[in-house]
Parts: structure tokens; C-alpha cells; sequence
């Protein structure tokens, strides 16, 4: 049964790879373009790129390595139903509705990401214990950070400026913190509702 189950997960790490936009490399897999993660691990982007990331799988850690992912339709980095997922070190540019989605997911790291020029930087909906530390939003046409019932939550270390409508906007959220943050120049600080 060991086997089996081995030979499966080999499988479709294959599979995976298969796309051409993760390819294997030293001690993780290297993402280099658009593409959907289905198989856990630790991955790195090794170049810019244009289009979607989509996390579909637990246990994910994604390092940017200080690349850029623009222009994602309708976001760049969207998750969706996951669990321990872990975003860090680079940027999230144009997104034409967000820059980052978070949707129904628990155990939720980011960290390290300058997010640019999205309507809505990071998108958190009805998601548990996710933390933002240490990120940089800046000139969104409508809020840098929006929590829609996200619950038991951090917003730590990060600069937030030019948001058009909302700094951070926490809906229906409850047991957030939100410390040691600098919002600037946005319509609105920060709202809180629900």
C-alpha cells in the first residue's frame, strides 16, 4: 500500500511538471510562468511573469525570490479551499482585481510582498488564521487590504499607502490584529464593520 501511495504522489508531481512551468530543481521545483500547484512542497519563482498562480494544494510554500507576477486575471496568486500555505519575497503588480485571493483557507502566511497598482491588493474571504507581515501596499484603486469574515488574524510591520478607498477594510472579521501598521495617504485609514 506504501508503494502505491509513493508511486501515486510520484506520478503526479510528473504530471505537474509535465506543464512546463515547474521544472525540478536543487532542494524544491521552480515555478517559471503561469500555472496551477497541485502537488505540497517548497517552490520558487525563477523569473517575471505575466498571468495567474493558483495554489491548489496544502501544504505550499511559495518563494517569490523577488520576482514580479503581473497582470493576473482576475488575480495573480489566487488560493482557494487550502490549508498551510506560505507567500514570500517578491511582487505583486496589476492584478485586475487582486493582487493576491485568499479564499476559504486556514493557516495563511504572507509575508514580504510589495503589492502594486490592483484594485484590491490582498482579497481575504472567510479564511482562519492568516497573517500578513512586513508587506508594502501602495496606489490601489480600491483597498490595500480587505477581510471578509477572516478570523483570528495578524496585519503586522506593514506600510499602506494610496489606497483609493480602504488602508484595511475588515468586514464581518473578528479576532484581528492589527498593530504596528503605517496606512498613508489612502481616502480612508481603516473601517471596521460587523
Amino acid at each position: 500500500m506504501k508503494k502505491l501511495f509513493s508511486l501515486s504522489f510520484i506520478l503526479l508531481a510528473f504530471a505537474q511538471i509535465a506543464s512546463a512551468k515547474i521544472i525540478p530543481s536543487g532542494s524544491g521545483l521552480t515555478i517559471v510562468g503561469p500555472t496551477t500547484v497541485t502537488v505540497p512542497g517548497n517552490y520558487k519563482v525563477a523569473n517575471d511573469f505575466s498571468g495567474t498562480l493558483t495554489i491548489a494544494a496544502d501544504d505550499v510554500h511559495v518563494d517569490l525570490g523577488g520576482r514580479r507576477i503581473s497582470s493576473g486575471n482576475p488575480s495573480c496568486i489566487e488560493v482557494t479551499g487550502q490549508e498551510d500555505i506560505f507567500i514570500s519575497n517578491g511582487l505583486i503588480d496589476s492584478g485586475v482585481v487582486n493582487g493576491i485571493l485568499v479564499d476559504t483557507c486556514a493557516n495563511v502566511h504572507i509575508s514580504g510582498i510589495e503589492f502594486i497598482e490592483s484594485a484590491t491588493a490582498l482579497a481575504v474571504l472567510t479564511t482562519t488564521a492568516i497573517s500578513v507581515k512586513e508587506c508594502t501596499f501602495r496606489d490601489q484603486s480600491a483597498d490595500g487590504i480587505c477581510y471578509v469574515d477572516a478570523n483570528t488574524s495578524a496585519i503586522k510591520f506593514c506600510l499602506i499607502f494610496g489606497a483609493g478607498v480602504n488602508g484595511v477594510l475588515l468586514a464581518d472579521s473578528r479576532n484581528c490584529k492589527v498593530e504596528a501598521n503605517e496606512v498613508n495617504n489612502c481616502s480612508v485609514g481603516m473601517t471596521s464593520s460587523g
